[in-house]
């Protein structure tokens, strides 16, 4: 079995140790799962008694059950749009494993950079721990230090996968690369595994070559962290939104100089300006919890036992004026 495959294994047995995993590869026991998670098929095969085979559910069932919903064509027998069908078909493909080596293989340069940015910001609880893992890599790491780096993590804890996982997570999308060392400290390269097969060595012998593995930053991965900075990215948020919540979003970057609970932020922000009360009802336009969201997405804002103004978030504040 190749190393990347006991990877993929014991990250995603680390992951279920360490929590429920979030990938859209594991699949949960039908019994585990709630009805709306299952097709009708399997439904009706469930009601037989009959074993379930995983290709019945949707996506994989713990993508499935995080959603709740069925996701098939039939679902209240209403006919869905192209735009709609197209979603579903993605969130699909997306649950399918695939063999991302190869699919790497096809990506050029633009194409990494874009698949890196998207996983940084796909969740906002990882996108921190993420981008330190790049930045940690931009020098050569062995596999023990990079390891002890996301374990040492403040996000960590907090996340529900393992080092690995994280690891794998920047591979995929080719922002850091994988090198291969033999016993005697020389670098593996695909040419000398061809020379060894023309002379006729097993595959198993060629697959034991490798004994230590380094971590180190690509090219696509450097760019996508450029473009993925903080700064840039809170400024250009700022941007889309009206000049009269830049104050709102310059107080609360402030307020959070110290972590910060919600219900805290919530009493702070109470009579600001930024939350648009209706003079006649009293309603509020913005709710704190959307500034936090806004700066949280851009990278200014994150969780540390409470909200805290980031490294970036408290650069651009340096650089704001308001009342």
């Amino acid at each position: 079995m190749e190393r990347i495959e006991e990877k993929e294994m014991a990250a995603a047995s680390a992951d279920t140790a360490r929590a429920t995993d979030t990938s859209v590869d594991a699949v949960a026991p039908a019994s585990a799962l709630p009805t709306s998670a299952m097709s009708a098929q399997a439904l009706a095969a469930m009601a037989a008694g009959q074993e379930i085979d995983p290709a019945q559910f949707e996506f994989g069932g713990m993508l499935a059950s995080q959603i709740g919903a069925d996701m098939s064509d039939e679902r209240d027998g209403k006919k869905k749009d192209p735009e709609e069908l197209e979603r579903e078909e993605a969130m699909r493909a997306a649950a399918r494993p695939q063999d991302w080596k190869a699919k790497l293989t096809e990506m050029d340069f633009e194409a990494r950079v874009d698949a890196t940015v998207e996983c940084l910001g796909r969740k906002n609880n990882q996108k921190e721990i993420l981008g330190d893992l790049l930045e940690f890599c931009r020098e050569e790491r062995t596999e023990e230090e990079t390891e002890a780096f996301l374990e040492g993590h403040k996000q960590f804890a907090d996340g529900y996968h393992s080092a690995s996982k994280y690891l794998l997570f920047m591979q995929r999308t080719g922002a850091i690369e994988e090198l291969e060392y033999d016993c005697e400290g020389v670098l593996i390269t695909d040419e000398m595994r061809d020379e060894l097969r023309e002379l006729g060595a097993p595959e198993e012998e060629i697959a034991e070559l490798a004994v230590e593995w380094h971590y180190r930053l690509t090219d696509a991965g450097a760019e996508a962290l450029s473009r993925f900075n903080p700064v840039d990215r809170t400024r250009a948020m700022l941007e889309t939104q009206a000049v009269s919540r830049h104050a709102s979003c310059a107080r609360l970057l402030e307020f959070c100089e110290t972590p910060r609970s919600l219900q805290e932020i919530t009493t702070f922000m109470a009579n600001d300006p930024g939350l648009e009360r209706d003079p006649r009802t009293g309603v509020m336009h913005m709710q704190p919890s959307a500034y936090i969201g806004k700066l949280d997405q851009a990278g200014a804002l994150t969780w540390e036992n409470g909200w805290k103004t980031t490294a970036g978030g408290m650069e651009v504040l340096s650089t704001m004026t308001w009342e």
